[in-house]
């Protein structure tokens, strides 16, 4: 009777160990799979709004004695701007398009096709940048500083 058992033991355990090897990569591959479908979320929607603005931005930006002129060349509605002022010092003065001391509304969306004219502009630097701003899918705004002008004054 020993000789028939003792031949069970080691083929039950080998079968065990290769079952809790099964189940332990199913479970690994189970929390990768949530992990790798998370980040991949995370980077579209980084890199999404990246190639937004690489491929529906492109402004000119013009200024003329306190005048400061934005044109629109694409389809898309830019949602504002965002201006920074480079002085000789090295200081930038960056102008948000919600501040209420600018007199000027950056805010205010730029049609597709369209243009904008800020006439009460006031320059305080040797160039200024504007940095267009668009809406992204979730409903938020992105910056698009690789589409932004620079103009010496």
């Amino acid at each position: 009777m020993l000789i028939g058992k003792r031949g069970i033991s080691p083929i039950i355990a080998t079968v065990l160990l290769i079952a809790f090897a099964v189940v332990l990569a199913a479970l690994v591959m189970n929390w990768q799979g949530k992990f790798v479908e998370k980040l991949q979320k995370t980077t579209d929607k980084s890199v999404g709004g990246e190639i937004d603005c690489l491929s529906d931005v492109d402004i000119n930006v013009k200024l003329d004695e306190g005048t400061l002129i934005v044109e629109n060349n694409k389809g898309t509605t830019l949602d504002g701007i965002i201006v920074r002022d480079y002085m000789s010092d090295g200081t930038i003065t960056v102008r948000e398009p919600m501040d209420p001391t600018l007199g000027v509304e950056l805010g205010e969306p730029i049609p597709a096709y369209g243009s904008k004219i800020y006439s009460t502009f006031t320059v305080t630097g040797e160039k200024v940048e504007v940095i267009p701003i668009i809406e992204t899918e979730d409903g938020g705004s992105k910056n698009c500083n690789a589409q932004s002008e620079i103009v010496f004054v």
